[in-house]
């Protein structure tokens, strides 16, 4: 495993919180991969700071967003899921951001 520490322990938190399963879609992705999936090439993924968590439901979005943002500072929403991340190397902190109509990794 190539995740960063930092974001283990908080997933593991926000699942404890959470109280239900939580399923990650992407974590850490070597280059090839990021490519193959037409992700940036800055991706947080790349790094081990980032995971794509799926979301079936609005209601499912809010609830695990509620425990997300307590353990986590970046953000996107797109169409099934959550991408939430630590990476405070060369980016902003306490964002939120969109995939809708965007080509969106998988």
């Amino acid at each position: 495993m190539k995740m960063e520490n930092d974001v283990l322990q908080a997933i593991e938190a926000v699942r404890c919180e959470y109280g239900k399963p939580i399923y990650i879609n992407s974590a850490y992705r070597c280059q090839k991969h990021n490519a193959e999936l037409k992700s940036k090439p800055s991706s947080s993924h790349l790094v081990g700071l980032a995971i794509d968590i799926r979301v079936n439901s609005s209601r499912e979005r809010y609830g695990l967003f509620r425990h997300l943002i307590q353990h986590f500072t970046r953000f996107g929403f797109g169409d099934g899921f959550i991408h939430a991340d630590l990476d405070h190397i060369n980016k902003t902190p306490n964002v939120i951001w969109d995939y809708y109509g965007k080509d969106v990794p998988k």
